[in-house]
């Protein structure tokens, strides 16, 4: 401290550690603009006060060089504070992916009070459940919050696409310097999917059974959109009320689209009988969709029975003195 001709404990005379400039805001100013001072008011940490009289400081100002009202009737600031802890908050935003092109994915660092001079928040990309370079572009750099600001925007870019996808998050290491705090330092973004998925559903079949050898039914499996990449899901067939083996044959293995494609066939092999029973049913099971996804995990084939039950027939043959039945 100096020129003030006001000493408190602890101060160093002469020494202006961390002073930080008010601005003009039309209140009275000592020459120069910019004075350390001494004591700081422990009910408001951030002020520096001076008795009246001292440095021209008089009772009939209201506010300080900043604007704001003394902090008590009997004192004023004399044009300097010393410098003081910023706390800042970042928080992440969330959108809507695209379909091409880039998409920005903003981030927002808000701090608990006017900052008086420049301060500085660096990020970097680290990771989160979405793929650098695939789903967004890995950026480092830093982010200036000017003096009397609380509020500063920057963002990431997002890479958009057409492929049917979970939501998905992008996670920014932040710090600050020049006593300036985070609340945390790891901030989330998050990227809901633009693309609606593919949706998996089953044909079912109904057929006539026949009599002799084999038939083939035929369960067709579809997307609600032609696929834009490979869609796989797996398959069973397996009993309902028909006998594998015996009713049909059974079998196993994986349904693939191709890149275009938007419906694929399952055979089903069907034996022939003469036997008279009811109408069966043969299921196929469906799970594990990788690309899109179930809406319809189960198909039901119908074998229709067309064998008929024959009445048995009573007759009657007259031999001459014979009787036969």
């Amino acid at each position: 401290d100096w020129g003030c001709g006001f000493v408190a404990e602890g101060d160093i005379q002469g020494v202006a550690v961390g002073v930080e400039p008010l601005g003009d805001n039309g209140g009275p100013m000592t020459p120069g603009g910019v004075v350390p001072t001494h004591y700081p008011n422990i009910e408001a940490i951030w002020r520096d006060i001076i008795p009246v009289g001292v440095n021209g400081c008089g009772e009939e100002m209201a506010v300080d060089g900043r604007g704001l009202p003394r902090p008590f009737a009997s004192a004023c600031d004399s044009g300097a504070v010393e410098a003081f802890d910023v706390m800042g908050v970042v928080e992440g935003g969330t959108i809507m992916e695209g379909n091409n092109g880039l998409t920005s994915l903003p981030f927002t660092v808000t701090l608990s009070s006017l900052p008086l001079v420049t301060r500085t928040l660096f990020y970097t990309t680290v990771g989160g459940t979405a793929d650098v370079d695939s789903d967004y572009l890995y950026r480092t750099g830093s982010v200036v919050v000017p003096p009397n600001q609380s509020e500063v925007s920057w963002s990431i870019p997002v890479v958009n696409d057409n492929v049917a996808e979970e939501t998905e998050t992008v996670v920014l290491a932040v710090g600050g310097r020049e006593r300036f705090w985070l609340e945390s330092t790891e901030v989330v973004g998050t990227i809901l999917d633009g693309d609606a998925a593919n949706q998996i559903e089953v044909v079912d079949w109904f057929i006539w059974e026949g009599h002799e050898g084999a038939t083939t039914a035929w369960f067709t499996v579809t997307l609600t959109q032609a696929a834009e990449e490979v869609v796989t899901v797996d398959y069973l067939l397996t009993e309902g009320t028909a006998t594998a083996g015996e009713d049909y044959e059974g079998g196993y293995g994986t349904i693939t689209w191709q890149i275009g494609e938007q419906a694929v066939l399952v055979p089903v092999l069907v034996y022939c009988d003469y036997d008279v029973e009811s109408d069966e049913t043969v299921l196929l099971l469906l799970s594990g969709a990788e690309g899109g996804v179930l809406i319809d995990n189960m198909g039901v084939g119908v074998i229709g029975n067309d064998d008929e039950e024959v009445e048995p027939v009573s007759w009657s043959v007259y031999l001459p003195g014979v009787l036969k039945e």
